[in-house]
């Protein structure tokens, strides 16, 4: 087959037919066929969201003892629970209904549910922003802590096993973004389980979590209390046998404008299958005012004298609707034309993705001319971009309402077809939080769990696309400046779309979820802009640290210089944790910690690890202060790629067991029991010194 025949064949069936009809003619039979779309633009990462185990490393949150809790919503007996939890460990803490006055910190409920139905499980995002409404100016300015808690398995519905719990996933995108926006506040999202944990067991993971958990935002607890974490890893898509083909019928929320019907015209040209385009914009022929003009103030220009001469005066803002509504009729037309030409079938609607009794008209009459619906895209969505502290609900509702309400329409209408495939149009901010987007990031993340949970009670095909900004589509200016400081580049339009049409005909079953974007590494595209950094709070008393009983002086508990160094190090890792330490250096004893009140409150303590630089592997700065701010302890701490091995032998001191008699007979070592275990010295000397020591499960420390 020549160059020019074999690009206009599409599928198997194609290229054999046209093989049989050149039997014998002496043609030339090309043994290799390139990929008829071409793989995605060169550097466009493709980062799939996977469970990664998270042991607790001691670090809790910032502020957590300082001035009163509010435990919200949720069961009661929950509620209760975590009081009683916090007030042992000194905080001080009372149940309400919803956040009132004006508390340091928040321990959020709403998302335990128990839920009825989908609508009863979506509300709760929305009853988590009101509180965090109430009180994100405050903590934006000053700080605080917010901590939201549902049960979707332990792994954030990931699995897909989170029942209709998965409709109130958005919880962990509010948290994310009001984690960039309140830079001083501390926030976390917690997954305990599920239904089947008692109060006592829930209330123990997250009272356990904020106290010495870690530094992840978002932190699972399988119901064996296993800690778990997500995290995006760089994954090459594998290829299989096309899922999708020209008997597909697909109905697209959203399709007709911008990168999704880009997305969809790379589709047809993978599949020549037929589309039914939802959209917002009603099409009618184009005006005579509006022929043969394209640029915008020329056909501002034309509508206003159209109207003054047919005696009206519109106002400026009547003049930008009519030309956007012209703009918009020429692209829908536009996206037709194009997927016909690429050899499938389109219609357009003009139907609202949330009413449910139109959509389910239109899918039955596309089921009469067509056939069924096979495969659902849901693209549609919208942005109100304001920071949590200035949104106001009906801005919510309208961005939350507009995904998520939208998807469940569109669920309804297609309830008795025969549905292989679900793709959703994400967004990195599901992810990662993205400033004045906590609605939206809350809709994303919805739409990312319940397509998993979908997946796993339907068995469809389900990919969720955490789109980062595309060079088109609805990327202000800011948000891009936002997003290029972080290093995360901008989608090429060709390279996104043809990466969509890719994964979703050649893709695998079951659910992925995707993040797709820039290209150095996933942490580019989690979070905040910057270089890695860890802030973590430390209560220390008998309840938090107990061993430290055993470390007093003339009775009052001092944080040896060990406890220093471990938290400073934990930091580190938190900061870094793909990297493995190698060394410390540096270490600063600045002033040392007494613990006056040790048996009582105690002390909290903020230990900061910053990354100073990342050459070969990583080197950061930590330090551990007081919550006044003055500094106890600094110290460099390198992280490397691989781990660090210690060689050499042990030293051989040539004066042997120079200590004699008892080593804790407070002559020489005055640690209590908690640390005696140092068992016996064999050699002290000027080249070392060989003991034997106990290990920690000996003495009884936990954690």
């Amino acid at each position: 087959v020549d160059a020019g025949e074999l690009s206009s064949l599409r599928t198997l069936g194609e290229i054999a037919a046209k093989l049989g009809a050149n039997q014998g003619s002496g043609r030339t039979i090309l043994q290799a066929l390139p990929e008829a779309a071409g793989p995605p633009a060169a550097g466009l990462g493709r980062f799939q969201v996977r469970l990664v185990p998270a042991p607790a490393t001691g670090l809790g949150v910032v502020g957590l003892g300082r001035g009163e809790a509010q435990v919200v919503s949720g069961p009661d007996a929950v509620a209760q629970a975590v009081v009683r939890r916090l007030a042992a460990a000194g905080v001080r803490a009372r149940a309400v209904p919803a956040v009132v006055d004006a508390p340091d910190v928040v321990v959020h409920l709403a998302g335990l549910g128990p839920f009825s139905d989908p609508d009863a499980a979506s509300a709760a995002p929305r009853a988590v922003f009101l509180d965090m409404h109430r009180v994100a100016s405050r903590f934006a300015a000053s700080g605080g802590v917010f901590v939201t808690v549902q049960a979707t398995g332990g792994d954030f519905g990931l699995s897909g096993g989170a029942g209709t719990a998965a409709w109130a996933s958005g919880l962990t995108g509010l948290v994310k973004t009001a984690g960039l926006e309140w830079a001083s506040a501390s926030v976390k999202a917690i997954d305990a389980g599920d239904a089947s944990m008692s109060a006592d067991a829930l209330a123990d993971c997250v009272v356990g979590e904020l106290l010495s958990g870690g530094a992840e935002r978002e932190v699972g607890f399988s119901v064996d209390g296993t800690r778990q974490t997500l995290a995006a890893a760089v994954t090459p898509l594998v290829r299989g046998p096309a899922q999708l083909g020209a008997s597909d019928v697909v109905l697209a929320s959203g399709g007709a404008r911008g990168v999704t019907a880009a997305s969809l015209i790379a589709l047809a040209q993978a599949t020549r299958a037929s589309f039914v385009l939802l959209g917002r914009t009603a099409i009618a022929d184009e005006p005579a005012w509006a022929v043969g003009l394209d640029d915008e103030a020329a056909l501002k220009r034309a509508y206003l004298q159209a109207a003054i001469a047919a005696g009206d005066k519109p106002a400026p803002a009547a003049v930008g609707r009519a030309v956007d509504t012209v703009r918009a009729g020429r692209e829908v037309r536009a996206t037709i034309d194009a997927i016909q030409r690429a050899g499938g079938r389109a219609r357009y609607a003009a139907v609202d993705v949330q009413d449910a009794s139109a959509l389910s008209g239109l899918v039955a009459d596309v089921a009469r001319s067509w056939g069924p619906v096979t495969v659902i895209v849901h693209g549609a969505g919208v942005l109100a971009d304001k920071k949590i502290a200035d949104k106001t609900e009906a801005q919510f509702d309208r961005v939350f309402d507009t995904k998520v309400a939208g998807l469940k329409a569109l669920l309804a209408a297609v309830q008795g077809q025969p549905i292989s495939t679900l793709a959703m149009f994400s967004s990195v901010a599901a992810r990662g939080g993205n400033l004045g987007q906590c609605d939206y990031a809350a809709a994303n993340e919805v739409l990312n769990r319940v397509g998993a949970q979908l997946a796993s009670e339907r068995g469809w095909r389900m990919v969720s696309f955490g789109w980062g900004p595309w060079e088109g589509g609805m990327v202000t200016p800011a948000l891009k400046a936002h997003f290029q400081a972080a290093g995360v580049a901008l989608i090429p339009l060709d390279g996104g779309a043809r990466l969509f049409a890719d994964d979703l005909v050649f893709g695998g079953p079951g659910a992925t979820e995707l993040v797709i974007g820039g290209s150095a590494d996933a942490s580019a595209l989690l979070g905040e802009a910057g270089p890695p950094r860890v802030r973590a709070g430390l209560r220390v008393n008998a309840s938090t640290v107990p061993a430290l009983d055993g470390h007093r002086v003339r009775g009052e508990a001092v944080v040896p210089v060990v406890f220093a160094l471990e938290w400073m190090v934990r930091a580190a890792q938190a900061a870094r944790p793909d990297l493995h330490l190698a060394e410390v250096r540096d270490l600063a004893v600045v002033r040392g910690i007494r613990v006056p009140s040790f048996d009582a409150d105690g002390l909290e303590l903020i230990v900061e690890a910053t990354q100073r630089d990342a050459h070969d592997g990583a080197t950061l700065v930590t330090t551990l202060t007081g919550v006044d701010g003055r500094k106890h302890y600094e110290a460099t701490v390198r992280m490397a790629h691989a781990p660090t091995t210690g060689e050499g032998a042990l030293p051989s001191p040539s004066v042997q067991d120079r200590v004699g008699g008892p080593i804790y007979d407070g002559a020489v070592l005055f640690h209590g029991p908690q640390f005696q275990v140092v068992d016996a010295v064999e050699g002290l000397g000027p080249e070392g010194l060989v003991a034997r020591l106990a290990g920690l499960d000996a003495v009884g420390w936990t954690g």
